[in-house]
């Protein structure tokens, strides 16, 4: 009987078994329907994530590469490096010759897809604290130049760095771009050079001419030194560049280290007087002036050496100068304006307009011996060529010069109408004219036909012309010694009691001004806004700071 029950029951789940089953197919095709639903809701999520993440990678590599793309290129500048420990001729540059097409440093980063994009503008002045700073002129194989001061060497260059990483359509990133300025460690002793020109004559009209040797790689004791329309290109024609170096030679920049006929012009060559031998005591008037080996500089040869007078000369010295001081009394003269006429020494006329004998040089051309800090003479940083001058030793003139810097073989013989001195505790900035001390003043008077800068004036320090309060007579210089925490651009500076900077304009004469047109060729001091451009700097240290890199920001 209990095996019958058994027999049923058994009999029973057999017929039972497949509807037991029977909600799995059901629930299985939910499952697989919810699965389905959540895949199709989750990949889009996972595609956008992926592509965030793409991006997001991208612009790090954008980012690491527009920094690399900065290295490289501050290693290519820092590269640029001389005989003289700078040459501004290996500088890259990032735009075409005619300067109309930018040409950037490019490269990419390891094996990847990232790479970079710089561009570099080179200034005098830092762009950041002068924005509207305009840049040098830079072509490639020549260097750099500004057109505003004459100056070859730049203190500052902005680089923008452009890092990209893919296309955007691949969920890459368009760029990132970096911003930087590096500061060169400048020192303004090592002058490039400029070109020298002619006084110019009422019957020139528009003609300027200047010495010429007639190349770049002219021949020792062979090569004359002649006249030629000024060259206007830059740069500047190579046979027109000279050098005012600290022991008063006139060096031709581009002989240094060329090879003439199997001889090495080590120290460049200079101008010389073509008869000058080891027994000459005195130049000789008639003698034509050539080109000659330099001696290494510090060591000149006495016939090389050239003094820029009070008349704008260029006087020969003699032998004896260093001892005594006296000059020659001759000078480069050419007879007459036109290409090929030598210059040849000739009795100085002594007149500052003299279209045989007055010169003037461009202020890339250095200001010679000028720089010694013994001197007492104020050299414009920008125009390094110029000095502070009264003109025509008259302190009731109606503007103060700067003119090209005074030299003499013997330091002291230069004349005191360009040198000055500062008061520490009075704050005067004054010179000495036959033993009155004549103090530099902010006159508050704009000058004519220019609002935005005021005529610097002279007046007796200690008894001022009438309505001349002394707080007009006080300047505060700043230097490292008076305020350490001030950053370059902010020293050596001298600011009136109005907050206004010294600094220098090219401007017509002003009414009643009895020397007409003898000193427009020379900038005029004045006061103006304050900027921290180079061109309100006076006797800046050589030094202009360790080369950095500053203001690194994203654009």
């Amino acid at each position: 009987m209990r095996k019958a029950r058994s027999a049923f029951r058994a009999r029973i789940r057999s017929l039972r078994g497949p509807e037991s089953e029977r909600g799995s197919l059901p629930m299985a095709m939910l499952v697989m329907l919810v699965g389905i639903g959540l895949s199709a809701a989750f990949a889009p999520m996972a595609i956008n994530q992926r592509k965030a993440t793409t991006f997001d990678m991208a612009r790090v590599h954008a980012l690491n590469a527009a920094q690399a793309g900065m290295d490289v290129t501050v290693g290519k500048i820092r590269a640029a490096i001389g005989n003289q420990g700078g040459d501004p001729s290996k500088l890259p540059c990032t735009v075409s010759a005619d300067q109309s097409t930018a040409i950037p440093v490019t490269g990419v980063v390891g094996t990847g897809t990232a790479s970079y994009s710089v561009l570099l503008q080179y200034y005098v002045s830092d762009p950041v604290a002068h924005p509207a700073a305009v840049p040098m002129r830079c072509v490639s194989g020549y260097g750099t130049y500004d057109t505003a001061s004459g100056s070859v060497v730049p203190s500052y260059v902005k680089l923008t760095s452009t890092g990209t990483d893919g296309s955007s359509a691949n969920g890459g990133t368009q760029g990132r771009t970096l911003t930087a300025v590096y500061s060169f460690d400048v020192d303004n002793s090592n002058i490039s050079g400029g070109i020298i020109r002619s006084y110019p004559a009422s019957a020139d009209g528009a003609a300027q001419w200047c010495l010429d040797v007639g190349s770049g790689t002219p021949t020792a004791g062979v090569t004359q030194v002649s006249l030629q329309t000024c060259s206007t290109s830059f740069p500047a024609d190579p046979q027109q560049v000279f050098a005012y170096r600290t022991d008063l030679t006139l060096q031709l920049t581009t002989s240094i280290g060329t090879v003439v006929n199997g001889v090495t012009y080590r120290n460049g060559l200079c101008i010389d007087d073509a008869t000058f031998n080891s027994g000459s005591t005195a130049p000789a008037s008639g003698t034509t002036l050539v080109l000659k080996q330099c001696g290494a500089l510090g060591s000149p040869v006495w016939s090389q050496q050239w003094s820029f007078d009070d008349h704008s000369s260029l006087q020969a010295p003699t032998s004896s100068t260093a001892g005594n001081g006296t000059l020659s009394g001759l000078c480069m003269t050419v007879t007459s304006h036109a290409a090929g006429v030598p210059v040849k020494l000739a009795a100085c006329d002594n007149v500052l307009t003299s279209p045989t004998d007055a010169w003037i040089p461009s202020p890339a051309v250095g200001a010679g011996a000028a720089t010694s800090p013994t001197s007492n003479q104020w050299i414009n940083f920008q125009q390094f060529g110029r000095c502070i001058n009264v003109p025509n030793n008259d302190p009731n003139a109606l503007y103060i010069i700067a003119p090209g810097c005074k030299q003499n073989p013997r330091q002291a013989s230069v004349s005191a109408n360009q040198k000055f001195y500062y008061d520490t505790t009075r704050k005067w900035f004054y010179v000495t004219l036959s033993g009155t001390n004549w103090c530099l003043y902010s006159s508050n008077t704009a000058y004519a036909a220019n609002s935005t800068v005021g005529r610097i004036l002279a007046t007796r320090c200690t008894s001022p012309a009438s309505g001349i309060s002394a707080g007009q007579l006080q300047w505060t210089r700043t230097t490292p010694a008076t305020d350490p925490t001030l950053s370059y651009s902010q020293q050596y500076r001298f600011i009136d009691t109005t907050g206004l900077c010294m600094s220098l304009a090219t401007m017509p004469s002003v009414p009643g001004d009895t020397y007409g047109s003898t000193f427009s060729v020379w900038p005029k001091l004045v006061t103006a806004t304050c900027d921290l451009s180079t061109l309100q700097q006076w006797n800046a240290s050589n030094n202009v700071g360790n080369s950095s890199i500053q203001n690194q920001r994203e654009n």
